[in-house]
């Protein structure tokens, strides 16, 4: 969900006519590109948003895997509302555009991530100036920023680095 919240952000701070400061680079992690927004193109079968409690925890648990933080009842019972909402939101988007971006683009994506395909991460390049794009893969799956915080961390720094050379 947080890539395409930053991808319609770049979108109304790239729109034609904004006075709003235009963004330098879009990283977009862990998710297909807004092209591909839509149940016809999500992996998995199950709508979260319309599950009951138990079935969406079940579902939740089987996609991410065991939380051990998630073990109280009454934790879940607070949680859920917000994470359906969440997922609606993700299963039931629809991109505002998909005029391509001025900023480049870099799409970061776990090898072992069942929650999208290698070209469902490089189909960002639609949204990105012609030779403005890359992915860049880590080890892991979809919460490969946490498995590989280190990495990441380097990566980006890296690039932010090379974005605003005058930054230390």
């Amino acid at each position: 969900m947080g890539a395409w919240l930053a991808y319609e952000v770049a979108q109304l701070l790239s729109a034609p006519g904004s006075s709003l400061q235009r963004p330098l680079h879009l990283f977009a992690s862990g998710n297909r590109a807004p092209s591909l927004a839509g149940l016809e193109h999500n992996p998995d079968s199950h709508v979260m948003h319309r599950l009951e409690a138990a079935e969406f925890w079940r579902v939740y648990t089987q996609r991410y895997g065991a939380n051990p933080d998630l073990e109280s009842r009454a934790l879940r019972a607070y949680l859920l509302p917000g994470l359906q909402a969440d997922f609606k939101l993700v299963e039931t988007y629809t991109p505002s555009s998909l005029r391509p971006l001025d900023c480049g683009v870099i799409a970061l994506g776990g090898m072992s991530d069942p929650r999208y395909s290698p070209g469902q991460l490089e189909a960002w390049a639609g949204v990105a100036p012609p030779s403005r794009f890359s992915v860049q893969w880590f080890e892991g799956g979809h919460l490969f920023v946490r498995e590989q915080t280190a990495a990441v961390l380097e990566f980006l720094e890296g690039k932010l680095r090379h974005l605003l050379p005058d930054s230390r």
